[in-house]
């Protein structure tokens, strides 16, 4: 019987082991999010093109993610949702505040009539 415990003790530590590291990426993602949605004060990314690609380009970080959950530590998967996070925070900012910049004031009143 003490066997038994023992096991099922195991089994919980395991799940809350699983649950707690969960929690430091949701954590570091949201971290990497808040933080960089302030970077644009420093530097806001004007060029459209880049942005786009940029956006594009965090494709990448699937293989990244397969990579480091299959033969990776966990700082590393940590450093790739803090990362994901961040571009995530920055390029949203920038895009929110340089996409409007393209349009004259009656295209833009076009657009916004177009949405009701």
């Amino acid at each position: 019987m003490e066997a038994m415990d023992d096991d099922d003790d195991d089994d919980d530590d395991g799940i809350w082991n699983l649950r707690r590291y969960s929690l430091v990426l949701v954590a570091l993602y949201n971290a990497g999010d808040f933080i960089s949605r302030y970077f644009p004060l420093l530097y806001l990314w004007d060029s459209r093109k880049g942005l786009f690609i940029a956006c594009l380009s965090r494709v990448l970080f699937i293989p990244c993610f397969l990579f480091a959950a299959k033969y990776a530590a966990a700082g590393w998967m940590f450093l790739l949702c803090l990362s994901l996070g961040a571009t995530n925070g920055y390029l949203s900012t920038c895009i929110f505040m340089v996409a409007p910049r393209g349009y004259t004031v009656s295209e833009f009143h076009t657009i916004l009539l177009s949405w009701c």
